[in-house]
Formats: structure tokens, C-alpha cells, sequence
């Protein structure tokens, strides 16, 4: 199942993550008894607010993984449950046939919506999963290569998963067909009436914009219709669509923790240029990659 493939490599990299930063920690105080000239301080400091920005990172992307990841297995669930309730025995069932037509109707819609997030969730979880182990690696250098640490077969688990169950490009082209059809951006109005906290409008006012260049980049490809040239773009399309759902599910679990408050405004603040970059890609026109294909490969 996809998203059994998505829940796993998101606690997949949350075992990288708590491992990873225990051995960091490590490393950082038998470094600060090291380093006592101020020099080599300063280098340390410099290397450890990289780092810093690196944990956080990772730590906001398994949550927005883990979001994710819930909206589509809550999605599953509910549609389950509707059809469970149109299958049970007639004494059980809804005799009102006014009822049953809306249980019908309910389970149509997350039925489609089931369809629409788990590519998104399996997507998102596995690349974020090859990303984070890959950093743990990373910042502990060659100890984090060597077997004497897990991190290396971490980072092997992780890498089959965008393979296994359907390949990243396999759950772009599943997910690109949603967004491109207004499906996305109907889900994204749910779900931005669902995050339309007061508090949080400046962040909600963000999400708004980068919903705005979404679908200016949707109109783009469909005016254009060049179905070569969206799939050229498809990724970019997809990335898009994802950030911003996960700003709403961020925003919306913002009320209940201070926390949570700034791991949305951290993530919603670093999307809106990245949203803007990839509109920009789309709009561009650009097919130097099908056009020149050939050549670029010599």
C-alpha cells in the first residue's frame, strides 16, 4: 500500500533524526573541550548554526511528512467507513433513500480524494526520507558513512522506498492529473476554511498568494495544451501543490501549540519563494530540455 510505504519512511526518518542529533550532541561537547582557542570557536559556532538550521529542517519536513500522511489515512478512513455503512444489513443501514443518496455522494468524493492525496503523501514521504537520512550522513561525515553507525543502512532503506510501490515519477504522473484538473484546488479551499484562524492571517494571507501563482501555472499548461510539456513540468507542479497543503495543515494545527506556530510560519515563510520559483519555471516556456536533447547528452 502507498501510504503503508509513506508512514514507513516517515518513521524512518524520525528514528535518522532522534538518532542523528543524540550523536551530534555528542560530538559537540567533546568539540567544545577541544576548541579553546577563540579561532576555532568561531569555526565551531559558524559549523554549529549550519547544523542547527539543518535539525531544523529535518525536523519540520518529517512533520510535514507526517501531516500529510495523516490527512490521506483519515481520508481513507472516513471513505471505509461510508461504504462500510452503505454495505451493512438493511436493519442496520439508513432506511431514509434520501440518506443513502448523500452516503453515496460522501463516499464518491473521498473516495476521489483518497485517489488525489495518496500519491501526494507517498511522494512527499519517501523523497523526504532519502533527503533527511542523506543530512544525517552528511553532517557526521565519514562516521556517519561507516557502519560502526546505522545511519548508512538508514539511508539505504530509505532509498528503495522512491523506487518500490511505484516510483516518485509514477506518483508525480498520478498526482499531476489532480492538480491540472482543479481537483487540488478545491481540497486547498477546504482547507483553507478550515485554517482561517485570526491569528495566523498573515501566514494565511501567504498561502493565498502561492495558491494564486498555482493556479496561474494550472491555466498556463492548460491554455498551452502541450501534454509533452507538462509532464516536462510535472514535478515542479506537483511540489507546488504539496507545499501548500501542508501550509494549511500546519495552519491549522497552529492553534493548539505555540510550537506548531512557528514550525507553520518557518515553513509557509521558506514556501513562498520556492512557489514563486517554480510558477516562474512553468511560465517560462522553456523546452530547451525536449528540443535539445540529444546534444545535451554528448
Amino acid at each position: 500500500m502507498l501510504l503503508e510505504a509513506a508512514q514507513q519512511q516517515r518513521s524512518l526518518a524520525d528514528i535518522t533524526y532522534q538518532r542523528y542529533k543524540k550523536l551530534y550532541d555528542g560530538r559537540a561537547v567533546s568539540r567544545q573541550e577541544i576548541d579553546q582557542i577563540e579561532t576555532q570557536k568561531k569555526v565551531a559556532e559558524s559549523e554549529y548554526a549550519r547544523t542547527k538550521a539543518m535539525l531544523t529542517e529535518m525536523q519540520i519536513q518529517i512533520e510535514a511528512a507526517r501531516a500529510l500522511t495523516y490527512e490521506a489515512s483519515f481520508t481513507m478512513d472516513v471513505a471505509a467507513g461510508t461504504l462500510r455503512k452503505l454495505t451493512t444489513p438493511q436493519q442496520s443501514s439508513p432506511s431514509d433513500s434520501s440518506l443513502v443518496t448523500q452516503l453515496r455522494q460522501e463516499a464518491k468524493r473521498y473516495e476521489r480524494l483518497v485517489l488525489l492525496l495518496t500519491p501526494l503523501a507517498k511522494y512527499y514521504s519517501t523523497e523526504m526520507s532519502v533527503r533527511v537520512t542523506s543530512d544525517a550522513i552528511q553532517v557526521l561525515g565519514g562516521s556517519g558513512y561507516m557502519r560502526d553507525y546505522p545511519l548508512e543502512r538508514y539511508f539505504r532503506d530509505a532509498r528503495i522506498t522512491n523506487i518500490y510501490e511505484g516510483t516518485s515519477q509514477l506518483q508525480i504522473a498520478a498526482a499531476v492529473r489532480g492538480v491540472v484538473s482543479g481537483a487540488v484546488e478545491r481540497y486547498l479551499t477546504e482547507r483553507a476554511a478550515d485554517a482561517s484562524i485570526a491569528p495566523m492571517k498573515t501566514l494565511a494571507k501567504k498561502l493565498s498568494q502561492a495558491r494564486r501563482w498555482l493556479k496561474e501555472a494550472v491555466a498556463y499548461l492548460n491554455n498551452k495544451k502541450d501534454s509533452s510539456y507538462t509532464d516536462l513540468y510535472a514535478r515542479d507542479l506537483v511540489d507546488m501543490a504539496i507545499g501548500i497543503l501542508i501550509g494549511y495543515l500546519f495552519l491549522t494545527q497552529a492553534p493548539h501549540s505555540s510550537r506548531k506556530k512557528l514550525i507553520a510560519k518557518r515553513f509557509i515563510t521558506r514556501l513562498l519563494p520556492q512557489v514563486k520559483m517554480n510558477y516562474q519555471l512553468i511560465a517560462s516556456g522553456d523546452k530547451t530540455t525536449l528540443t535539445h536533447f540529444d546534444t545535451l547528452l554528448k
